[in-house]
């Protein structure tokens, strides 16, 4: 589901067979990108759920992504892993070659980096305007 504009570039993979991928206005996917929604374990069997995207997301090459909801004005840059049942919220940068172990929350206004990622510092409030005309443009 494309609630707006949206670029999907080539190679780009979207796994809407496992679970619905809700994608808001002005998401860019970038070449080789997965989007694959992540599962739970509910009573020994496995549910897939709803991947959300926000509006203003730009994920960057060959990034593979399985988190449970990405907010408003992300920018996730290349070859990032994004482990099942992540949640990133909003005003957020995921530097270039990071991987989020699974189940991590990223605060708002902070930048998350390295292998595993961990907190690297904050951002400032204007961030959200910065990431709306990376989108836009």
């Amino acid at each position: 589901m494309i609630e707006g504009k949206a670029v999907l570039q080539a190679g780009t993979i979207l796994r809407g067979d496992l679970a619905v991928i809700k994608m808001g206005q002005y998401v860019i996917v970038r070449e080789d990108v997965v989007l694959r929604p992540t599962y739970t374990k509910n009573k020994g069997k496995l549910k897939y759920v709803t991947l959300n995207i926000g509006d203003y997301v730009y994920i960057d090459k060959a990034t593979i992504i399985s988190a449970i909801k990405i907010g408003n004005n992300v920018h996730i840059g290349k070859n990032c892993v994004i482990g099942h049942r992540t949640i990133i919220k909003d005003n957020c940068k995921i530097l270039d070659n990071s991987v989020l172990p699974p189940d991590t929350v990223v605060p708002p206004f902070t930048v998350y980096g390295g292998r595993p990622a961990v907190y690297i510092g904050e951002l400032p409030e204007t961030i959200g305007v910065i990431h709306k005309d990376l989108a836009l443009n």
